[in-house]
């Protein structure tokens, strides 16, 4: 008797999770539905973000001298297996060893980054709002609280290419500058 109440009970529900499956996506800000999220477009912007960090990592690698790789490769490794590791120490050095030429092209090429970077994000940001006209706008700073954004020195950036510091959006903060967030410690 008691398996027959609980078949009959299951039965009944049946129809109300069908019912609640059929239901139209909740109203967005505007009262007016939000459509489902285009996953594919949205894989296609962060492959092609990738691809940019990796053109900049490239074109960062490529302007070093062969020398100056290899005490970058060293400097590295050497952070990595020490029992105290000193970033700044190694930014310091990797920044004292580049010739000007070199940073002044490491400069440049994260700034041309960031001009990239921007730009995609706000193209990406405009066809997604187009897709979805009741998507909420992003809430405006409040005032005063627009953030100044310094980019790092071309050791910086050298040794954020190199350590994977700056990978992804790690590295870039949400209006486009150049973050820094403690590195945590090898050793508990």
């Amino acid at each position: 008797m008691r398996k027959l109440l609980v078949l009959f009970a299951l039965l009944a529900a049946v129809p109300a999770l069908v019912f609640a499956q059929a239901q139209p996506p909740a109203p967005g800000p505007s009262g007016a539905p939000w459509t489902r999220p285009d996953f594919g477009a949205m894989r296609a912007s962060m492959q092609q973000q990738e691809a940019l960090h990796k053109q900049m990592r490239a074109k960062i690698l490529g302007v070093l001298t062969p020398a100056h790789r290899n005490l970058l490769a060293s400097l590295v490794g050497q952070l990595a297996i020490s029992a105290n590791p000193d970033p700044r120490a190694v930014i310091q050095k990797l920044d004292a060893a580049l010739s000007s030429g070199e940073k002044q092209a490491i400069l440049n090429a994260a700034q041309s980054f960031m001009t990239q970077e921007r730009a995609f994000h706000q193209q990406m940001m405009a066809k997604f709002r187009a897709a979805n006209p009741n998507m909420p706008s992003p809430r405006p700073m409040p005032s005063g609280g627009e953030r100044m954004h310094r980019t790092p020195d071309a050791g910086a950036l050298l040794f954020m290419v190199a350590t994977g510091e700056g990978h992804g959006h790690r590295m870039m903060g949400p209006r486009g500058g150049f973050m820094r967030r403690p590195r945590p410690s090898p050793t508990p």
